[in-house]
C-alpha cells in the first residue's frame, strides 16, 4: 500500500551502533634498540650511549648488575631525563646485585646513562633499552623480581590492570641465562639477558628463562600508550530529502570518530502515530 503524499510528523529515532577496528586496539609497546657494556675494571660508576638517537616521549630501562660492596646511589643521562628505580635490589647466589631503573616521556636524541654507585665495585655491567608506544604519565603497571638456583628461572608472577603490556626482562645469571618460551631475547650480553614478551588481557604474567647457575630476574610491565578501544564517532553532518514511494521525509547522517580505526552503522527506526508504514520500506 502507497501512502499519499501528505505531510505527516513521523517521529524518527536513530540507534547508533559502533564497531571498533583493529586500528583502534590498544597497541603495545614496541621495542626500539638495546645496547650493553661493561667497565674495564673495578669502579664507582660507568657510563654507556646508545648506537642511534633516541626518540622523544619514549621510555628507557635501565639494568645493571654489581658486585656486594656497594649500591646504586644514581642513574643520569646527557638529556636530563629523571630516572627512578622499579622493583628491588635483587641478590644471586654468586653475589651479584641487580637493579632496573626508568625514565619516561624522555626527551629524544642522543643520549649516554652513567650509573653511580656508592661505592667501588669490582665489576659494573650496564644493560640500556628504549621502547616506544609505552604510557606517557604513567608507564609501569606490574613488576616481580626474584632470585634462585640453576634452572628454571621465574620472576615471579605480577598482576597486569590493562591488556597489551609490553613484560620486560632482566635475567642476570651467576654464569649463564637463557630466554624462556614465548620471549625474544634483546641482549645477550656476558651471559646475562634482557628480553621482552606481549601480555594478552590483563591478568597475571611472569618472565621465565633457564640458568646454569645461580641468577636474578626483573620483569616490569609497560603500560601501552592508549588503553581505550576507542572513542564514540560523532554526528558531523545531517541532510533532510525526500524519500521514494512511502516515506516522507528521512534524514541522512554522516558519522566519524577522532580514532581513525574505527567505523560506524547508523540504523533508523519510523513510526507514526498516525499510520502504520510496511516493513518493506525500512531497508
Amino acid at each position: 500500500m502507497r501512502i499519499l503524499a501528505l505531510r505527516f510528523f513521523w517521529a524518527f529515532t536513530l540507534s547508533l551502533f559502533f564497531w571498533p577496528t583493529a586500528g583502534a586496539q590498544a597497541k603495545s609497546p614496541v621495542f626500539v634498540q638495546s645496547v650493553a657494556n661493561a667497565a674495564s675494571g673495578s669502579g664507582s660508576s660507568f657510563s654507556l650511549s646508545f648506537l642511534a638517537n633516541t626518540v622523544a616521549g619514549d621510555v628507557i630501562l635501565v639494568a645493571f648488575d654489581y658486585d656486594t660492596n656497594s649500591v646504586p646511589s644514581s642513574v643520569t643521562d646527557s638529556q636530563g631525563n629523571l630516572f627512578a628505580p622499579v622493583g628491588n635490589q635483587l641478590t644471586s647466589p654468586g653475589g651479584t646485585r641487580s637493579r632496573v631503573y626508568y625514565a619516561m616521556a624522555i626527551k629524544g636524541g642522543a643520549d649516554t646513562v652513567t650509573v653511580n654507585l656508592s661505592g667501588t665495585s669490582a665489576w659494573l655491567e650496564l644493560y640500556l633499552t628504549e621502547y616506544t608506544g609505552v604510557n606517557q604519565t604513567s608507564p609501569i603497571d606490574a613488576q616481580a623480581g626474584a632470585s634462585g638456583t640453576a634452572g628454571a628461572v621465574s620472576s615471579g608472577n605480577a598482576t597486569t590492570t590493562m591488556g597489551a603490556d609490553a613484560l620486560y626482562s632482566f635475567c642476570m645469571g651467576d654464569w649463564n641465562c637463557k630466554p624462556g618460551s614465548g620471549f625474544a631475547a634483546r641482549s645477550t650480553f656476558n651471559g646475562n639477558l634482557v628480553e621482552d614478551g606481549l601480555a594478552g588481557n590483563a591478568g597475571g604474567y611472569a618472565a621465565t628463562g633457564t640458568a646454569n647457575n645461580g641468577w636474578t630476574m626483573q620483569m616490569v610491565a609497560l603500560k601501552p600508550a592508549s588503553s581505550t578501544v576507542g572513542a564514540a564517532p560523532a554526528i558531523t553532518s545531517a541532510t533532510t530529502g525526500n524519500a521514494p514511494d512511502s516515506v516522507v521525509e528521512f534524514e541522512q547522517l554522516s558519522a566519524s570518530s577522532a580514532d581513525s580505526g574505527s567505523s560506524a552503522l547508523l540504523v533508523g527506526t519510523i513510526a507514526s502515530s498516525d499510520q502504520s508504514i510496511p516493513s518493506s520500506v525500512l531497508r
